[in-house]
Protein backbone atom coordinates (compact mmCIF):
# COMPACT_ATOMS: atom_id res chain seq x y z
CA UNK A 1 0.00 0.00 0.00
CA UNK A 2 1.37 3.43 -0.94
CA UNK A 3 1.73 6.32 1.59
CA UNK A 4 -1.50 7.91 0.38
CA UNK A 5 -3.42 4.67 0.96
CA UNK A 6 -1.90 4.23 4.42
CA UNK A 7 -2.86 7.77 5.42
CA UNK A 8 -6.40 7.27 4.09
CA UNK A 9 -6.70 4.02 6.08
CA UNK A 10 -5.39 5.73 9.25
CA UNK A 11 -7.90 8.58 9.02
CA UNK A 12 -10.70 6.16 8.17
CA UNK A 13 -9.96 4.18 11.35
CA UNK A 14 -10.41 7.26 13.58
CA UNK A 15 -13.59 7.74 15.60
CA UNK A 16 -15.61 10.98 15.48
CA UNK A 17 -14.25 11.98 18.89
CA UNK A 18 -10.68 11.38 17.73
CA UNK A 19 -11.24 13.48 14.60
CA UNK A 20 -12.63 16.36 16.65
CA UNK A 21 -9.68 16.11 19.02
CA UNK A 22 -7.25 16.13 16.07
CA UNK A 23 -8.58 19.53 14.95
CA UNK A 24 -7.96 20.99 18.41
CA UNK A 25 -4.58 19.32 18.72
CA UNK A 26 -3.32 20.45 15.29
CA UNK A 27 -4.44 24.06 15.80
CA UNK A 28 -2.45 24.21 19.05
CA UNK A 29 0.69 22.19 18.25
CA UNK A 30 1.12 22.67 14.49
CA UNK A 31 1.37 26.42 14.16
CA UNK A 32 3.51 26.45 11.01
CA UNK A 33 1.83 23.93 8.72
CA UNK A 34 -1.31 23.24 10.73
CA UNK A 35 -3.73 24.81 8.26
CA UNK A 36 -2.30 22.89 5.31
CA UNK A 37 -2.40 19.65 7.28
CA UNK A 38 -6.01 20.28 8.27
CA UNK A 39 -6.94 20.91 4.62
CA UNK A 40 -5.26 17.64 3.62
CA UNK A 41 -6.99 15.86 6.51
CA UNK A 42 -10.41 17.19 5.41
CA UNK A 43 -9.87 16.00 1.83
CA UNK A 44 -8.98 12.45 2.91
CA UNK A 45 -11.85 12.44 5.40
CA UNK A 46 -14.35 13.47 2.72
CA UNK A 47 -14.13 10.36 0.54
CA UNK A 48 -15.14 6.73 1.13
CA UNK A 49 -12.43 5.11 -0.96
CA UNK A 50 -8.73 5.75 -1.49
CA UNK A 51 -9.23 4.83 -5.16
CA UNK A 52 -11.90 7.47 -5.78
CA UNK A 53 -10.73 9.57 -8.78
CA UNK A 54 -12.25 12.68 -7.17
CA UNK A 55 -9.84 12.29 -4.24
CA UNK A 56 -6.78 12.63 -6.45
CA UNK A 57 -8.36 15.55 -8.33
CA UNK A 58 -8.95 17.38 -5.04
CA UNK A 59 -5.36 16.75 -3.97
CA UNK A 60 -3.97 18.02 -7.28
CA UNK A 61 -6.15 21.12 -7.07
CA UNK A 62 -5.16 22.06 -3.52
CA UNK A 63 -1.48 21.08 -3.37
CA UNK A 64 1.55 21.02 -5.60
CA UNK A 65 3.16 17.65 -6.28
CA UNK A 66 6.39 18.79 -4.57
CA UNK A 67 4.69 19.74 -1.30
CA UNK A 68 2.12 16.93 -1.17
CA UNK A 69 4.58 14.21 -0.13
CA UNK A 70 6.01 16.37 2.68
CA UNK A 71 2.56 17.39 3.94
CA UNK A 72 1.38 13.78 3.84
CA UNK A 73 4.29 12.74 6.09
CA UNK A 74 3.66 15.66 8.44
CA UNK A 75 -0.06 14.88 8.63
CA UNK A 76 0.62 11.20 9.37
CA UNK A 77 2.91 12.14 12.27
CA UNK A 78 0.46 14.77 13.52
CA UNK A 79 -2.48 12.34 13.44
CA UNK A 80 -0.49 9.68 15.32
CA UNK A 81 0.65 12.24 17.93
CA UNK A 82 -2.93 13.42 18.42
CA UNK A 83 -4.13 9.82 18.85
CA UNK A 84 -1.42 9.18 21.46
CA UNK A 85 -2.47 12.34 23.30
CA UNK A 86 -6.17 11.46 23.05
CA UNK A 87 -5.49 7.95 24.33
CA UNK A 88 -3.43 9.25 27.26
CA UNK A 89 -6.35 11.34 28.45
CA UNK A 90 -8.55 8.24 28.69
CA UNK A 91 -6.18 5.83 30.45
CA UNK A 92 -6.01 5.80 34.21
CA UNK A 93 -2.54 4.21 34.35
CA UNK A 94 -1.25 7.02 32.11
CA UNK A 95 -2.58 9.52 34.66
CA UNK A 96 -0.81 7.59 37.39
CA UNK A 97 2.50 7.61 35.47
CA UNK A 98 2.15 11.34 34.90
CA UNK A 99 1.51 11.85 38.61
CA UNK A 100 4.70 9.90 39.43
CA UNK A 101 6.74 12.18 37.17
CA UNK A 102 5.26 15.14 39.00
CA UNK A 103 6.12 13.51 42.34
CA UNK A 104 9.75 13.21 41.25
CA UNK A 105 9.87 16.92 40.43
CA UNK A 106 8.21 17.90 43.71
CA UNK A 107 10.64 15.79 45.75
CA UNK A 108 13.58 17.46 43.99
CA UNK A 109 12.07 20.80 45.02
CA UNK A 110 11.61 19.62 48.59
CA UNK A 111 7.79 19.96 48.44
CA UNK A 112 7.12 16.78 50.40
CA UNK A 113 3.50 17.36 51.45
CA UNK A 114 2.44 18.19 47.89
CA UNK A 115 4.32 15.13 46.63
CA UNK A 116 2.59 12.91 49.23
CA UNK A 117 -0.87 13.97 48.05
CA UNK A 118 -0.04 13.23 44.41
CA UNK A 119 1.58 9.94 45.35
CA UNK A 120 -1.54 8.80 47.17
CA UNK A 121 -3.60 9.67 44.08
CA UNK A 122 -1.25 7.70 41.81
CA UNK A 123 -1.38 4.67 44.16
CA UNK A 124 -5.15 4.70 44.13
CA UNK A 125 -5.37 4.80 40.33
CA UNK A 126 -2.77 2.04 39.90
CA UNK A 127 -4.64 -0.14 42.42
CA UNK A 128 -8.01 0.46 40.70
CA UNK A 129 -6.75 -1.02 37.43
CA UNK A 130 -4.62 -3.66 39.23
CA UNK A 131 -1.44 -2.53 37.50
CA UNK A 132 1.03 -4.22 39.83
CA UNK A 133 4.15 -2.92 38.08
CA UNK A 134 2.87 0.63 38.46
CA UNK A 135 1.93 -0.04 42.08
CA UNK A 136 5.54 -1.06 42.75
CA UNK A 137 6.76 2.20 41.18
CA UNK A 138 4.50 4.22 43.46
CA UNK A 139 5.83 2.28 46.45
CA UNK A 140 9.40 3.06 45.36
CA UNK A 141 8.63 6.76 45.46
CA UNK A 142 6.75 6.37 48.73
CA UNK A 143 9.90 4.87 50.26
CA UNK A 144 11.94 7.83 48.98
CA UNK A 145 9.39 10.19 50.50
CA UNK A 146 9.45 8.41 53.87
CA UNK A 147 13.24 8.47 54.05
CA UNK A 148 13.43 12.12 53.01
CA UNK A 149 10.99 13.21 55.74
CA UNK A 150 12.39 10.93 58.50
CA UNK A 151 9.80 11.71 61.19
CA UNK A 152 9.55 10.04 64.61
CA UNK A 153 7.32 7.18 63.32
CA UNK A 154 9.73 6.19 60.55
CA UNK A 155 10.26 2.62 61.81
CA UNK A 156 6.54 1.80 61.90
CA UNK A 157 5.98 3.54 58.58
CA UNK A 158 8.73 1.50 56.92
CA UNK A 159 7.32 -1.71 58.46
CA UNK A 160 3.91 -0.88 57.00
CA UNK A 161 5.52 0.06 53.71
CA UNK A 162 7.32 -3.28 53.30
CA UNK A 163 4.19 -5.18 54.32
CA UNK A 164 2.26 -3.38 51.59
CA UNK A 165 5.05 -4.04 49.07
CA UNK A 166 5.01 -7.77 49.92
CA UNK A 167 1.22 -7.81 49.45
CA UNK A 168 1.50 -6.21 46.00
CA UNK A 169 4.27 -8.62 44.97
CA UNK A 170 2.19 -11.56 46.18
CA UNK A 171 -0.80 -10.30 44.19
CA UNK A 172 1.40 -9.91 41.12
CA UNK A 173 2.76 -13.44 41.52
CA UNK A 174 -0.76 -14.83 41.96
CA UNK A 175 -2.01 -12.95 38.91
CA UNK A 176 0.81 -14.37 36.77
CA UNK A 177 0.06 -17.88 38.05
CA UNK A 178 -3.60 -17.55 37.04
CA UNK A 179 -2.60 -16.02 33.70
CA UNK A 180 -0.35 -19.02 33.04
CA UNK A 181 -3.21 -21.45 33.70
CA UNK A 182 -5.58 -19.32 31.62
CA UNK A 183 -3.21 -19.27 28.64
CA UNK A 184 -2.77 -23.03 28.86
CA UNK A 185 -6.55 -23.54 29.02
CA UNK A 186 -7.07 -21.37 25.94
CA UNK A 187 -4.40 -23.23 23.95
CA UNK A 188 -5.61 -26.61 25.17
CA UNK A 189 -9.23 -25.73 24.30
CA UNK A 190 -8.14 -24.78 20.79
CA UNK A 191 -6.31 -28.09 20.46
CA UNK A 192 -9.18 -29.93 22.13
CA UNK A 193 -11.61 -28.75 19.46
CA UNK A 194 -9.18 -30.05 16.86
CA UNK A 195 -8.92 -33.40 18.69
CA UNK A 196 -5.95 -32.82 21.00
CA UNK A 197 -3.60 -35.57 22.11
CA UNK A 198 -4.60 -37.52 25.23
CA UNK A 199 -2.17 -35.71 27.55
CA UNK A 200 -3.41 -32.23 26.57
CA UNK A 201 -7.06 -33.26 26.89
CA UNK A 202 -6.39 -34.87 30.29
CA UNK A 203 -4.57 -31.75 31.55
CA UNK A 204 -7.47 -29.55 30.46
CA UNK A 205 -9.98 -31.76 32.26
CA UNK A 206 -7.86 -31.80 35.43
CA UNK A 207 -7.66 -28.00 35.76
CA UNK A 208 -10.67 -27.72 38.14
CA UNK A 209 -8.68 -29.81 40.66
CA UNK A 210 -5.72 -27.40 40.57
CA UNK A 211 -5.25 -25.61 43.92
CA UNK A 212 -5.68 -22.16 42.40
CA UNK A 213 -8.93 -23.18 40.71
CA UNK A 214 -10.47 -25.44 43.35
CA UNK A 215 -10.12 -22.87 46.15
CA UNK A 216 -11.59 -19.54 45.06
CA UNK A 217 -10.06 -17.76 48.07
CA UNK A 218 -6.69 -17.98 46.27
CA UNK A 219 -7.96 -15.50 43.68
CA UNK A 220 -7.15 -12.35 45.65
CA UNK A 221 -7.59 -9.81 42.84
CA UNK A 222 -10.39 -9.12 40.38
CA UNK A 223 -8.18 -10.12 37.44
CA UNK A 224 -7.33 -13.47 39.05
CA UNK A 225 -11.02 -14.05 39.86
CA UNK A 226 -11.88 -13.40 36.22
CA UNK A 227 -9.11 -15.76 35.06
CA UNK A 228 -10.35 -18.51 37.41
CA UNK A 229 -13.94 -18.24 36.16
CA UNK A 230 -12.72 -18.16 32.56
CA UNK A 231 -10.76 -21.38 33.04
CA UNK A 232 -13.82 -23.07 34.56
CA UNK A 233 -15.89 -21.78 31.63
CA UNK A 234 -13.48 -23.28 29.09
CA UNK A 235 -13.53 -26.65 30.89
CA UNK A 236 -17.35 -26.56 31.02
CA UNK A 237 -17.44 -25.96 27.25
CA UNK A 238 -15.01 -28.82 26.62
CA UNK A 239 -17.37 -31.07 28.61
CA UNK A 240 -20.34 -29.75 26.61
CA UNK A 241 -21.93 -28.32 29.78
CA UNK A 242 -23.22 -25.22 28.05
CA UNK A 243 -25.67 -24.11 30.75
CA UNK A 244 -22.85 -24.18 33.29
CA UNK A 245 -20.52 -22.31 30.89
CA UNK A 246 -23.20 -19.66 30.31
CA UNK A 247 -23.56 -19.10 34.07
CA UNK A 248 -19.78 -18.76 34.49
CA UNK A 249 -19.50 -16.16 31.72
CA UNK A 250 -22.38 -14.23 33.28
CA UNK A 251 -20.38 -14.16 36.52
CA UNK A 252 -17.31 -12.88 34.66
CA UNK A 253 -19.28 -10.09 32.97
CA UNK A 254 -20.98 -9.06 36.24
CA UNK A 255 -17.63 -9.05 38.06
CA UNK A 256 -16.02 -6.75 35.51
CA UNK A 257 -19.06 -4.46 35.43
CA UNK A 258 -18.78 -4.08 39.21
CA UNK A 259 -15.32 -2.51 38.77
CA UNK A 260 -15.72 0.38 36.26
CA UNK A 261 -12.05 1.43 36.27
CA UNK A 262 -10.91 -2.10 35.47
CA UNK A 263 -13.65 -2.38 32.85
CA UNK A 264 -12.44 0.75 31.04
CA UNK A 265 -8.86 -0.47 31.16
CA UNK A 266 -9.77 -3.96 29.89
CA UNK A 267 -12.70 -3.13 27.61
CA UNK A 268 -11.40 -5.38 24.82
CA UNK A 269 -11.27 -8.39 27.12
CA UNK A 270 -14.73 -7.59 28.49
CA UNK A 271 -16.27 -7.58 25.01
CA UNK A 272 -14.48 -10.82 24.12
CA UNK A 273 -16.02 -12.48 27.16
CA UNK A 274 -19.44 -11.23 26.06
CA UNK A 275 -18.81 -12.56 22.56
CA UNK A 276 -17.82 -15.97 23.96
CA UNK A 277 -20.97 -15.92 26.08
CA UNK A 278 -23.00 -15.04 22.99
CA UNK A 279 -21.56 -18.06 21.16
CA UNK A 280 -22.70 -20.32 23.99
CA UNK A 281 -26.19 -18.77 24.00
CA UNK A 282 -26.41 -19.32 20.24
CA UNK A 283 -25.49 -22.97 20.73
CA UNK A 284 -28.17 -23.20 23.43
CA UNK A 285 -30.66 -21.57 21.00
CA UNK A 286 -31.44 -18.98 23.69
CA UNK A 287 -32.49 -16.18 21.36
CA UNK A 288 -33.78 -13.80 24.05
CA UNK A 289 -30.54 -13.70 26.05
CA UNK A 290 -28.48 -13.81 22.84
CA UNK A 291 -30.24 -10.68 21.57
CA UNK A 292 -29.56 -8.92 24.88
CA UNK A 293 -25.86 -9.79 24.87
CA UNK A 294 -25.44 -8.95 21.17
CA UNK A 295 -27.05 -5.55 21.74
CA UNK A 296 -24.65 -4.86 24.62
CA UNK A 297 -21.66 -5.80 22.45
CA UNK A 298 -22.72 -3.50 19.60
CA UNK A 299 -23.40 -0.59 21.97
CA UNK A 300 -20.24 -0.87 24.08
CA UNK A 301 -18.07 2.12 23.18
CA UNK A 302 -15.10 1.75 25.56
CA UNK A 303 -12.97 0.23 22.80
CA UNK A 304 -11.25 1.75 19.74
CA UNK A 305 -13.39 2.34 16.66
CA UNK A 306 -11.87 -0.48 14.59
CA UNK A 307 -12.52 -2.97 17.41
CA UNK A 308 -16.11 -1.79 17.66
CA UNK A 309 -16.45 -2.76 14.00
CA UNK A 310 -14.83 -6.15 14.64
CA UNK A 311 -16.96 -6.92 17.68
CA UNK A 312 -20.19 -5.66 16.09
CA UNK A 313 -19.66 -7.90 13.07
CA UNK A 314 -18.76 -10.83 15.32
CA UNK A 315 -21.99 -10.35 17.27
CA UNK A 316 -24.05 -9.99 14.09
CA UNK A 317 -22.44 -13.15 12.70
CA UNK A 318 -23.44 -15.08 15.81
CA UNK A 319 -26.97 -13.66 15.65
CA UNK A 320 -27.27 -14.60 11.99
CA UNK A 321 -26.24 -18.17 12.80
CA UNK A 322 -28.89 -18.31 15.51
CA UNK A 323 -31.64 -16.91 13.27
CA UNK A 324 -30.73 -19.36 10.50
CA UNK A 325 -30.85 -22.25 12.96
CA UNK A 326 -34.23 -21.10 14.32
CA UNK A 327 -35.63 -20.46 10.80
CA UNK A 328 -36.31 -16.78 11.61
CA UNK A 329 -36.16 -15.30 8.13
CA UNK A 330 -37.01 -11.68 8.92
CA UNK A 331 -34.49 -11.41 11.76
CA UNK A 332 -31.84 -13.10 9.60
CA UNK A 333 -32.50 -10.62 6.79
CA UNK A 334 -32.12 -7.73 9.21
CA UNK A 335 -28.80 -9.12 10.48
CA UNK A 336 -27.53 -9.58 6.91
CA UNK A 337 -28.50 -5.98 6.13
CA UNK A 338 -26.51 -4.68 9.12
CA UNK A 339 -23.53 -6.86 8.20
CA UNK A 340 -23.54 -5.63 4.60
CA UNK A 341 -23.72 -1.99 5.69
CA UNK A 342 -20.70 -2.34 7.98
CA UNK A 343 -18.74 -4.41 5.45
CA UNK A 344 -19.30 -1.78 2.77
CA UNK A 345 -18.03 1.11 4.91
CA UNK A 346 -15.46 -0.54 7.18
CA UNK A 347 -13.97 -3.44 5.23
CA UNK A 348 -10.40 -2.34 6.06
CA UNK A 349 -11.09 -3.11 9.75
CA UNK A 350 -12.19 -6.71 9.15
CA UNK A 351 -9.77 -9.60 9.58
CA UNK A 352 -9.65 -11.94 6.53
CA UNK A 353 -10.93 -14.89 8.56
CA UNK A 354 -13.87 -12.90 9.92
CA UNK A 355 -14.55 -11.57 6.44
CA UNK A 356 -14.75 -15.10 5.03
CA UNK A 357 -17.01 -16.26 7.87
CA UNK A 358 -19.40 -13.38 7.26
CA UNK A 359 -19.42 -13.91 3.50
CA UNK A 360 -20.19 -17.60 4.01
CA UNK A 361 -23.08 -16.85 6.39
CA UNK A 362 -24.54 -14.24 4.04
CA UNK A 363 -24.14 -16.67 1.12
CA UNK A 364 -26.01 -19.35 3.10
CA UNK A 365 -28.85 -16.95 3.92
CA UNK A 366 -29.38 -15.83 0.33
CA UNK A 367 -29.16 -19.43 -0.88
CA UNK A 368 -31.80 -20.55 1.63
CA UNK A 369 -34.23 -17.78 0.66
CA UNK A 370 -33.73 -18.50 -3.05
CA UNK A 371 -31.79 -15.37 -4.02
CA UNK A 372 -29.19 -17.23 -6.05
CA UNK A 373 -27.70 -14.15 -7.71
CA UNK A 374 -26.91 -12.57 -4.32
CA UNK A 375 -25.56 -15.90 -3.04
CA UNK A 376 -23.28 -16.17 -6.09
CA UNK A 377 -21.97 -12.67 -5.44
CA UNK A 378 -20.77 -13.83 -2.02
CA UNK A 379 -19.29 -16.99 -3.54
CA UNK A 380 -17.26 -14.76 -5.85
CA UNK A 381 -16.12 -12.65 -2.88
CA UNK A 382 -14.96 -15.76 -1.04
CA UNK A 383 -13.10 -17.16 -4.04
CA UNK A 384 -11.52 -13.77 -4.77
CA UNK A 385 -10.13 -13.46 -1.22
CA UNK A 386 -6.39 -13.97 -1.68
CA UNK A 387 -5.10 -12.78 1.68
CA UNK A 388 -3.55 -15.36 3.99
CA UNK A 389 -6.47 -17.11 5.64
CA UNK A 390 -7.09 -19.95 8.03
CA UNK A 391 -10.54 -20.97 6.84
CA UNK A 392 -9.64 -22.71 3.61
CA UNK A 393 -12.65 -24.94 4.28
CA UNK A 394 -14.91 -21.99 3.52
CA UNK A 395 -13.28 -21.46 0.14
CA UNK A 396 -13.53 -25.18 -0.65
CA UNK A 397 -17.22 -25.17 0.32
CA UNK A 398 -17.74 -22.09 -1.85
CA UNK A 399 -16.47 -24.00 -4.86
CA UNK A 400 -19.19 -26.60 -4.34
CA UNK A 401 -21.77 -23.83 -4.01
CA UNK A 402 -20.38 -22.22 -7.15
CA UNK A 403 -21.40 -25.28 -9.19
CA UNK A 404 -24.88 -25.43 -7.66
CA UNK A 405 -25.59 -21.72 -8.07
CA UNK A 406 -24.47 -21.60 -11.70
CA UNK A 407 -26.79 -24.54 -12.37
CA UNK A 408 -29.67 -22.77 -10.59
CA UNK A 409 -29.05 -19.58 -12.57
CA UNK A 410 -29.17 -21.53 -15.85
CA UNK A 411 -25.48 -21.13 -16.73
CA UNK A 412 -25.33 -24.63 -18.17
CA UNK A 413 -22.83 -23.65 -20.86
CA UNK A 414 -20.20 -22.89 -18.18
CA UNK A 415 -21.01 -25.80 -15.89
CA UNK A 416 -18.70 -28.28 -17.63
CA UNK A 417 -15.78 -25.85 -17.49
CA UNK A 418 -16.46 -25.14 -13.79
CA UNK A 419 -16.64 -28.87 -13.10
CA UNK A 420 -13.18 -29.46 -14.58
CA UNK A 421 -11.53 -26.48 -12.88
CA UNK A 422 -13.13 -27.32 -9.51
CA UNK A 423 -12.07 -30.96 -9.79
CA UNK A 424 -8.48 -29.97 -10.59
CA UNK A 425 -8.32 -27.51 -7.68
CA UNK A 426 -9.78 -29.90 -5.10
CA UNK A 427 -7.62 -32.80 -6.30
CA UNK A 428 -4.51 -30.65 -6.20
CA UNK A 429 -5.31 -29.62 -2.61
CA UNK A 430 -6.38 -33.13 -1.56
CA UNK A 431 -9.97 -32.02 -0.91
CA UNK A 432 -11.87 -34.63 -2.91
CA UNK A 433 -13.88 -35.76 0.07
CA UNK A 434 -17.11 -35.05 1.92
CA UNK A 435 -19.50 -32.47 0.46
CA UNK A 436 -17.25 -31.36 -2.41
CA UNK A 437 -16.99 -34.89 -3.78
CA UNK A 438 -20.78 -35.39 -3.56
CA UNK A 439 -21.47 -32.21 -5.54
CA UNK A 440 -18.82 -33.02 -8.14
CA UNK A 441 -20.36 -36.46 -8.70
CA UNK A 442 -23.79 -34.85 -9.02
CA UNK A 443 -22.52 -32.42 -11.69
CA UNK A 444 -20.75 -35.23 -13.58
CA UNK A 445 -23.97 -37.27 -13.71
CA UNK A 446 -26.03 -34.20 -14.60
CA UNK A 447 -23.79 -33.35 -17.54
CA UNK A 448 -24.49 -36.80 -19.00
CA UNK A 449 -28.26 -36.68 -18.42
CA UNK A 450 -30.44 -36.14 -21.49
CA UNK A 451 -33.99 -36.29 -20.16
CA UNK A 452 -36.06 -34.77 -17.35
CA UNK A 453 -36.59 -38.24 -15.87
CA UNK A 454 -32.83 -38.84 -15.65
CA UNK A 455 -32.32 -35.48 -13.95
CA UNK A 456 -35.07 -36.25 -11.44
CA UNK A 457 -33.43 -39.59 -10.69
CA UNK A 458 -30.07 -37.89 -10.23
CA UNK A 459 -31.56 -35.39 -7.76
CA UNK A 460 -33.20 -38.27 -5.89
CA UNK A 461 -29.83 -39.98 -5.57
CA UNK A 462 -28.20 -36.72 -4.44
CA UNK A 463 -30.87 -36.18 -1.79
CA UNK A 464 -30.43 -39.75 -0.50
CA UNK A 465 -26.65 -39.37 -0.33
CA UNK A 466 -26.84 -36.04 1.52
CA UNK A 467 -29.46 -37.46 3.88
CA UNK A 468 -27.17 -40.39 4.73
CA UNK A 469 -24.21 -38.09 5.22
CA UNK A 470 -26.26 -35.75 7.42
CA UNK A 471 -27.47 -38.63 9.60
CA UNK A 472 -24.07 -40.26 10.03
CA UNK A 473 -21.89 -37.20 10.62
CA UNK A 474 -20.88 -36.71 14.27
CA UNK A 475 -19.56 -33.20 13.59
CA UNK A 476 -21.04 -30.31 11.65
CA UNK A 477 -20.07 -30.31 7.95
CA UNK A 478 -19.89 -26.85 6.44
CA UNK A 479 -22.62 -26.28 3.84
CA UNK A 480 -24.23 -29.71 4.26
CA UNK A 481 -27.54 -28.56 5.78
CA UNK A 482 -28.18 -25.90 3.14
CA UNK A 483 -27.40 -28.25 0.26
CA UNK A 484 -29.59 -30.93 1.86
CA UNK A 485 -32.56 -28.51 1.95
CA UNK A 486 -31.87 -27.57 -1.66
CA UNK A 487 -31.79 -31.21 -2.83
CA UNK A 488 -35.00 -31.90 -0.91
CA UNK A 489 -36.67 -28.92 -2.57
CA UNK A 490 -35.83 -30.42 -5.97
CA UNK A 491 -37.24 -33.83 -5.02
CA UNK A 492 -40.40 -32.33 -3.46
CA UNK A 493 -40.79 -29.69 -6.19
CA UNK A 494 -40.97 -26.91 -3.62
CA UNK A 495 -38.95 -23.76 -3.02
CA UNK A 496 -35.84 -24.13 -0.89
CA UNK A 497 -37.10 -21.45 1.50
CA UNK A 498 -40.32 -23.39 2.09
CA UNK A 499 -38.39 -26.61 2.77
CA UNK A 500 -35.95 -24.81 5.07
CA UNK A 501 -38.57 -22.90 7.08
CA UNK A 502 -40.78 -25.96 7.53
CA UNK A 503 -37.94 -28.32 8.49
CA UNK A 504 -37.78 -29.19 12.22
CA UNK A 505 -35.47 -27.09 14.39
CA UNK A 506 -32.89 -29.41 15.88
Amino acid sequence: MDPSGRLFELIGAMSKQEKRYFKLYSSFYAKKSGKKCEQLFDIYNRYDSADDPKLQKSLDKQFSSSSLSRLRNELTSLVLDSLVSFRAQHMMDTEARSALQQVEVLLEKGLHLHAARLLEKAKKKAAEVENHALQMQTLFWERSLLLSRYDKNIEQQLTDFYAEAETVMAQQKTHYAYSHLQDFALLAWGSYKRQADEDTAAQLQSLPQHTLIADESNATTVKSQVARLHILGIVAQSRNRMEEASRLYEEIIALMEAHPALLRKNGNQYVRFMWQHLGILVELRNDADAARVAKRIKEFDEVPEHLRVVFSLAALGQELNLFLNLRKTEQAARAVGEIEEIMENKQHSIHPQSYLNLCHNCMAFYFLVGDNAAALEYVNRILAENRVVVRKDIQDCARAYNLVLHYELGHTETLEHLFRSTYRYLKQHDKLDSIEKVILNWVRKLLNAVSRGERAEIFGGLFAELHTMRSSQSQHVLGLDELFFWAQSKVDNRSIEEVWVQSPVE
